[in-house]
């Protein structure tokens, strides 16, 4: 059974600020890279609104090909479910580790302190949480990227395989039967 003592508030008086600095970097660097890519679909989205001709049907046929170019080159726009799954986690997180932190040091702060298991409970899982999420969130993000980009790279590879068959198909010279 877990009991607070000296030193254990002690050791959550010191790890809970940290575990908690460093998930708002993360979190931060995160909203930056959701932001990034939400405002870079933003742009493309204007430029082929920006191409939508004003009455003039001899400028439709050319500005539906230049906006169906703008499509095939659009980067992927994210889903903002995982984002806000990450950024709701962290929200959890942070409060988690507020919370231990304020009871630990109300704990410390305390003459003659019983062993309140309650808080050492909480202050255990709550850095347990924070440490887990830190730690295994920016893993987590890494194999994502990892396999979004091999999965790109082998579907954009079967497409150029297939191209480079087809004209190497259409260059062999075609054989007559001989007599």
């Amino acid at each position: 059974m877990l009991t607070m003592t000296e030193a254990f508030a002690s050791a959550v008086v010191a790890v809970a600020p940290v575990v908690l600095l460093i998930g708002v970097v993360e979190i931060s660097l995160s909203g930056r890279k959701f932001l990034a890519s939400y405002s870079e679909h933003a742009d493309l989205v204007e430029r082929r609104v920006a191409l939508i001709p004003s009455n003039n049907a001899d400028d439709a046929e050319r500005a539906r090909s230049e906006i169906d170019e703008l499509y095939t080159r659009a980067p992927r726009i994210r889903s903002p479910l995982g984002t806000l799954a990450v950024f709701a986690g962290w929200l959890i997180g942070a409060m988690c580790q507020y919370e231990a932190f304020q009871r630990a040091l109300s704990w410390l702060g305390t003459p003659d302190a019983g062993p309140s298991p309650g808080d050492a409970r909480f202050c255990f899982l709550a850095l347990s949480f924070g440490l887990s999420w830190v730690t295994l969130l920016p893993l987590l993000q890494v194999m994502a990227s990892h396999l979004r980009i091999s999965n790109r790279t082998r579907r954009a590879q079967r497409q150029l395989d297939a191209f480079l068959d087809a004209t190497d198909s259409a260059r062999e010279p075609t054989q007559s039967p001989q007599s």
